[in-house]
């Protein structure tokens, strides 16, 4: 079971891992840009640390699109052989609470989200 504070830091190292595949080379091109865009549009830390401190209890539907594609594009990449075994470290620690597909959505609905625990 993923804890409130895991998913936060799943949540930042989410963008980490983002601009990691933005800049490996060994990643294909494709999967680069749509990490680019993703990471155009993800949540901040900035906004996560205004959600946590605003006691929110779902977040805007324009932070989850961009989470949910997150998960899938880092599910594809650690699937993929064609990444650094930087990258491939990396995203195997954050897929561990990364939010499942379908999960950033429900959080647009109430739910027990974010805790400031180790952000």
């Amino acid at each position: 079971m993923t804890m409130p504070n895991e998913r936060t830091r799943a949540l930042r190292w989410g963008a980490e891992v983002l601009q990691e595949i933005c800049d490996d080379v060994l990643v294909c091109q494709n999967h680069r840009e749509r990490a680019a865009q993703l990471l155009s549009n993800y949540p901040t830390s900035a906004k996560v640390l205004e959600w946590i401190q605003s006691d929110v209890h779902c977040i805007p539907v324009e932070a989850a699109i961009p989470i949910e594609g997150t998960a899938d594009l880092l599910n594809q990449v650690s699937r993929s052989q064609a990444c650094s075994a930087e990258l491939k470290r990396s995203l195997t620690y954050t897929l561990r609470h990364f939010p499942e597909h379908g999960s950033a959505e429900r959080w647009t609905r109430s739910h027990t989200v974010l805790t400031p625990t180790e952000y």
